[in-house]
C-alpha cells in the first residue's frame, strides 16, 4: 500500500517506504514537492479537488472516495492504482492521506504471483537454515582458535615466538572480519537483516568506535579526530548497525592513509519540528591515497574494490562498502563518497532519527560492573566442546571465579538439582543429549513449580552462548528463559562484562 500525506496546498509532507520501492522516489526527495510530481497531468485535477476539499466525510462514506488514478514513476512510466482518500488535521492544518494500491490483476497472474511468493519464502527459509548451520560450525571452530591465541599470548614467550603469535593473531582477526562480512552479505541477500529501534547515546556510540581505533592510528602515526555538533545526544535507532557502518569506514580510512589525519564528524539538522525528526549526517574523512572518478563508481558494489592493485596491496573482500550501503539504506538513509587521487577521501551518510527522551538509555550505556565483582562467584559452564570449556574456564579463573564444567544440558540439570550452589550458568545452545534451550526451559519449569531442595535453582542467571549469528536465534534464547545471549566468537571482556552485569541484576538471597 502506497501512502502519501499532503497539506491543503498539495505539497507532500510524508511518503512511506512503499512509495520508494514502487515509484522509484526516495521519501526525502518527495518531501515538499507538489503532488503533481507523481500524478499525471490528466489525473491531477480530480486529485487536487479532493485535497482542496475541507469537508470531512463520515466514516461510512469514506469508501466513496476510492477512485482510479494513474501514478507516475520517477522514470515517467505509469502505474494504475486505486486511490482512497481520507482527510485529517495535523497541527491545526487540514491534510489529506492518499492510500493507493496497485490495480487488480488477472487470476492467472495472481496465481503465478502467489506461487512465486511461496517459492521465494521456501528458498529464503532454506538459505536461512544454511546460514545458521554454517555460522554455527565456523564460529565454534574460530572461537576456539581465537581464544587459544589469547591464552597463548598471556604465557611466557621469547621474542621470536611473540612475533609468530602476533602474526597469527592478526591473521585470526582478519579471518573473523572476513567471516562477519560474508555472513552479513549473505543475510542481506536473504533479506534477514533486521534494524532495531532502541534508545542510545550517539556521542558515546561514536566515541567507542574512536577509542577502539586509537591504538591502530597511533601505531601508524595518524591523528584520529572526533568532531560533533549535536543538540541531542539520545536518539531512537540501531546503535549496533550505525556503529558497524562507521567502524568499517574508519577501518578503511586508516588502511589507506599513510600519514596525516582521519576525522569522524557528526552534525544534526532538525527536519520536522512537529514530528520531532532529526537528520544526522556522519562523515569519515582521511588524507589517504584517494581515488580516481572511475574507481568511485564501483565502490559500493559487492566484491568490488578501487582496483585490482588495491586488492593485492591492501587485502579485503570488497564487501565492506556494499554492506555499509545496504545497512544505511535499511536505516532509511543514503551514503556517498567524494575523493581525489593523492589527496584523500570523504565518505558521508545520513539517517533520519527521532530524539529519545527515555531514561533507560543510561542503563544500557553505563559502564558494566567492575570485573573484580566476579571474585569468588561460582559459575557453571555447560558446553560439549572441550576447547570452549577450557577457554571459558581459564578466562573465568583469571578473575578468581570458581568454575564447574558439564558437557550437556542433562548434566547441568542433574548438577543443579543435586543441591550444589552456583551464581550463574554459561550455557551453550547446541549440544547433544539435551540442548541448551531445552535445558533452560526445564530449569525454569522447576523454578516455577518449586521442585528440588536447592534454593539456588531460583531465578538463576543463564547466559546463552550461540554460534548462530541470527537475530531469531537470540530471540529463541530469551523466549526459552535465558537471561542474555552471547554470539561466538566470544570476546573475553564482553563475556566477563555480561556475566558481571547479570550477577548485579540477580536478586539477593
Amino acid at each position: 500500500m502506497l501512502t502519501l500525506v499532503t497539506n491543503s496546498g498539495g505539497q507532500i509532507i510524508y511518503a512511506n517506504l512503499a512509495v520508494s520501492r514502487l515509484l522509484g522516489w526516495a521519501a526525502s526527495d518527495l518531501a515538499g514537492k507538489d503532488i503533481g510530481c507523481v500524478i499525471p497531468e490528466a489525473e491531477y485535477k480530480k486529485v487536487q479537488e479532493l485535497i482542496a476539499s475541507h469537508d470531512i466525510l463520515p466514516e461510512r462514506d469514506q469508501s466513496a472516495q476510492e477512485i482510479d488514478v494513474w501514478l507516475l514513476r520517477k522514470d515517467q512510466k505509469s502505474k494504475q492504482t486505486k486511490l482512497s482518500w481520507r482527510q485529517l488535521v495535523l497541527d491545526g492544518e487540514y491534510c489529506s492521506c492518499l492510500s493507493m494500491r496497485v490495480a487488480s490483476i488477472s487470476d492467472i497472474e495472481l496465481r503465478i504471483a502467489r506461487e512465486q511468493i511461496v517459492e521465494f519464502k521456501e528458498a529464503s527459509e532454506n538459505k536461512s537454515r544454511f546460514l545458521s548451520n554454517m555460522s554455527h560450525e565456523i564460529r565454534t571452530t574460530l572461537n576456539g582458535v581465537l581464544g587459544m591465541v589469547d591464552l597463548l599470548a598471556s604465557s611466557t614467550l621469547d621474542e621470536q615466538q611473540s612475533n609468530y603469535l602476533a602474526s597469527l593473531k592478526k591473521s585470526s582477526r582478519n579471518l573473523r572480519a572476513l567471516l562477519n562480512d560474508v555472513l552479513d552479505f549473505s543475510k542481506i541477500e536473504a533479506g534477514l537483516i533486521e534494524i532495531e529501534t532502541v534508545p542510545f547515546d550517539i556521542q558515546d556510540t561514536l566515541q567507542a568506535v574512536v577509542d577502539a581505533f586509537l591504538p591502530a592510528a597511533a601505531a601508524k602515526g595518524i591523528q584520529l579526530q572526533f568532531r560533533h555538533n549535536l543538540n541531542h545526544r539520545l536518539y531512537e535507532g540501531d546503535p549496533h548497525r550505525l556503529s558497524q557502518v562507521v567502524t568499517n569506514l574508519v577501518s578503511n580510512a586508516l588502511k589507506f592513509t599513510r600519514e596525516g589525519t582521519v576525522t569522524i564528524s557528526v552534525t544534526e539538522e532538525m527536519l520536522m519540528v512537529a514530528q520531532d525528526i532529526c537528520k544526522l549526517t556522519l562523515s569519515v574523512t582521511d588524507t589517504g591515497i584517494g581515488m580516481q572518478p572511475e574507481q568511485q563508481g564501483r565502490l559500493f558494489a559487492s566484491f568490488q574494490q578501487g582496483s585490482t592493485s588495491v586488492s593485492r596491496k591492501y587485502g579485503g573482500s570488497g564487501l565492506g562498502l556494499f554492506i555499509c550501503k545496504q545497512l544505511v539504506e535499511l536505516m532509511g538513509g543514503k551514503i556517498s563518497v567524494a575523493s581525489q587521487a593523492g589527496q584523500g577521501s570523504s565518505f558521508e551518510f545520513w539517517v533520519e532519527l527521532q530524539p529519545s527522551y527515555s531514561s533507560s538509555v543510561f542503563m544500557d550505556t553505563a559502564p558494566p560492573e567492575k570485573l573484580e565483582s566476579l571474585v569468588g562467584a561460582r559459575v557453571l559452564v555447560v558446553d560439549d566442546d572441550l576447547t570452549s570449556q577450557i577457554l571459558l574456564e581459564v578466562w573465568l579463573k583469571q578473575c578468581a571465579v570458581v568454575v564447574v564444567c558439564r558437557s550437556n544440558g542433562q548434566e547441568a540439570i542433574d548438577y543443579l538439582t543435586s543441591g550444589e550452589y552456583v551464581d550463574a550458568v554459561l550455557m551453550d545452545v547446541s549440544m547433544p543429549v539435551l540442548d541448551g534451550l531445552s535445558a533452560t526451559r526445564q530449569i525454569r519449569q522447576q523454578e516455577a513449580l518449586g521442585l528440588g531442595s536447592n534454593r539456588h535453582v531460583t531465578n538463576i542467571p543463564i547466559i546463552g552462548i550461540s554460534a548462530h549469528a541470527m537475530e531469531a536465534e537470540v530471540q529463541r534464547c530469551l523466549e526459552a528463559g535465558m537471561t542474555a545471549c552471547l554470539n561466538k566468537p566470544l570476546s573475553r571482556v564482553g563475556m566477563l562484562e555480561q556475566l558481571a552485569s547479570v550477577l548485579a541484576m540477580a536478586p539477593s538471597e
